[in-house]
């Protein structure tokens, strides 16, 4: 080692810790200021963060949402332990889920097979109803007939009900007020409360998916990280 630099250190060395103290109490003090910008600290859960303002598909989007509706949802997959989707149980599930999805926060729309609205004609008249009412009450024949519609409307098919009749779907659209960052978790938490009280009634498996359960992965992945990753780190 190079003698004047020998002689740097052990002058920094005797320093130190002659001043130890106050050393130790500047370096502490140092850290707290340091550590207060944690308070700016936050996250956002909308996934247009991840976009400019001037992002040309953002605006896209955007004009696409305001031009026709929104695209946040929560889609619930409903497939039975037993049977398939035209079982009185399913039927019946699928407008319990249906009317109780409108209570959902921020619920804007909601599609099933229940309240789709199927057209057909009798002589001169054209009849405009739900596709189906009381399906605990139906008869078989009947039930299977509600299945063979849905399979045959563009719109249902392999959007609310697959090809092989297993497996159906409501959809529910929800206009978010983008006023607070817990809009989505809202509504995610109010909605898994509607799937267990759900899965209490029917022997149904259900699967939540759509924007809504994306954007809360984004919430519920930053508060996780909040309390192990970040003290960690």
């Amino acid at each position: 080692m190079h003698p004047k630099q020998s002689s740097w250190l052990t002058r920094y060395g005797d320093t130190v810790i002659r001043w130890r103290w106050l050393v130790v109490i500047t370096m502490i003090l140092l850290t707290l200021v340091a550590a207060s910008g944690g308070r700016n600290l936050g996250f956002n859960n909308e996934y247009r963060v991840f976009f400019s303002e001037d992002n040309p598909q953002l605006q896209a989007f955007d004009q696409l949402q305001r031009t026709y509706t929104k695209a946040d949802n929560i889609l619930f997959a409903i497939k039975p332990r037993q049977g398939n989707a035209s079982s009185a149980d399913m039927l019946a599930l699928m407008e319990d889920l249906t009317d109780n999805a409108w209570k959902l926060p921020f619920a804007l729309r909601v599609d099933s097979l229940s309240n789709f609205q199927y057209s057909w004609s009798e002589e001169d008249d054209l009849i405009v109803e739900d596709l189906y009412e009381n399906g605990k009450l139906l008869d078989e024949a009947a039930r299977q007939q509600v299945l063979e519609r849905a399979q045959a409307e563009p719109f249902l098919r392999d959007q609310l009900i697959n090809d092989e009749g297993t497996i159906a779907a409501v959809n529910v659209t929800f206009q978010m007020p983008q006023k607070a960052q817990d809009e989505a978790p809202q509504a995610v938490a109010a909605a898994r409360v509607l799937v267990d009280e759900l899965k209490a009634k029917y022997d149904v498996d259900i699967y939540m998916s759509g924007v809504v359960m994306l954007s809360n992965s984004f919430y519920e992945s930053s508060m996780q990280d909040m309390g192990t990753l970040i003290p960690a780190m």
